[in-house]
């Protein structure tokens, strides 16, 4: 099933969306790594800490979003094709996500391809291709 640009256009979230669900991501994120480990003191944190480089630490935000970016563009080269024509970047970041998720979530690894399939089939192509 071929879309337009248009019509692709139309499946991403507006920018204002995703900001805030970022900022709400970190925040939780950072609340809730600041509640277990206040809870639950690991023994030799404040020596962790102090000799912690934070330059190195900051380096890390970016060097995420690459790895997600090219997880992302990984996705579009294997699903770009006759299958795929008008795969978005966009959607294949979605399906790496879903794949590391339910990768992470499952025992052994074993859930990682069903969200892959389920998040192309989702967006309108065909399930036997996208499975």
């Amino acid at each position: 099933m071929e879309k337009s640009s248009a019509n692709v256009a139309q499946l991403l979230p507006a920018r204002k969306t995703v900001v805030r669900g970022i900022q709400a991501f970190v925040l939780l994120s950072l609340l809730g790594t600041l509640l277990s480990m206040w809870w639950k003191r690991p023994e030799g944190l404040a020596s962790v800490l102090s000799a912690l480089e934070w330059r190195f630490a900051l380096l890390l935000v970016p060097l995420i979003g690459l790895d997600y970016w090219l997880g992302g563009m990984r996705y579009r080269l294997f699903l770009n094709g006759r299958g795929f024509p008008d795969v978005s970047l966009w959607q294949c970041m979605r399906s790496n996500w879903a794949n590391m998720f339910m990768g992470a979530a499952t025992p052994f690894q074993t859930g990682g391809g069903l969200p892959r399939c389920t998040s192309c089939g989702a967006a309108g192509y065909a399930w036997p291709t996208a499975c």
